[in-house]
């Protein structure tokens, strides 16, 4: 069957399917609310046994000990309380059954609801992978289609490459034109600087020497009187 039919499963059949689905659902709940809620008291009952128990043994076996046959008295009411505890376990025991009725039954329920919805998940990947498989040669004839408009500019257009050749040695050519003139800009900086630094050095030069003439006549006087 193809993909497109399985696709087309009549709705009518579905409905059908869907309407006893719906029916066995709401029959299965009910019965596992009323086997929770049995379980719920059959673990109740033998939890208030299992209390009595523990709450009249100790008053019972003290009123043996003023009976005149004791040992007798205690053995009657061990095996009442034995009896009680076997009751109490028996309705657990109950209650576990029809608490694994109820999960038995969701497992079913899920296991028959994923059985028949299995045509229609079969009938959607179906549809699924078609659409899938309609895009891709979809995408793949795009490809192709760019690809020949691609080669197709490339034949029309041969001076291309080498239009790109020439603007990227004109690139080449302002970048190297703009590094020698960062070059040349430095060098000139740098022969200020040392014009600059001499201009400096020669006035501290000339100062240096009027000071010093200035500094000798003072001298000279001092010299003489030391005469």
């Amino acid at each position: 069957m193809s993909p497109s039919a399985l696709h087309r499963i009549p709705l009518l059949v579905l409905l059908l399917l869907s309407t006893a689905a719906i029916a066995d659902e709401a029959g299965d709940k009910a019965k596992d609310q009323a086997d929770l809620a049995q379980a719920d008291s059959l673990r109740a009952q033998a939890a208030r046994g299992r209390e009595a128990i523990a709450a009249e043994r100790p008053g019972r076996e003290a009123e043996c000990a003023r009976r005149f046959l004791v040992n007798r008295c205690l053995d009657q009411v061990r095996e009442e309380m034995i009896q009680r505890e076997e009751a109490a376990l028996k309705q657990e025991v109950e209650a576990g059954r029809l608490e694994r009725g109820v999960q038995a039954r969701g497992v079913a329920a899920r296991e028959a609801q994923r059985k028949a919805e299995e045509p229609q998940r079969d009938a959607e990947r179906a549809a699924a992978a078609e659409e899938h498989h309609t895009e891709e040669t979809h995408r793949q004839g795009q490809i192709q289609t760019h690809r020949k408009e691609v080669e197709q500019r490339q034949r029309t257009t041969p001076s291309a490459t080498a239009i790109d050749r020439a603007d990227q040695a004109r690139r080449e050519a302002a970048r190297t034109a703009e590094r020698q003139r960062q070059a040349e800009d430095a060098a000139k900086r740098a022969e200020q600087a040392r014009k600059d630094y001499e201009h400096y050095e020669e006035k501290k030069r000339q100062r240096d020497e009027k000071a010093a003439k200035a500094a000798q006549p003072a001298q000279a006087p001092a010299a003489s009187a030391a005469h």
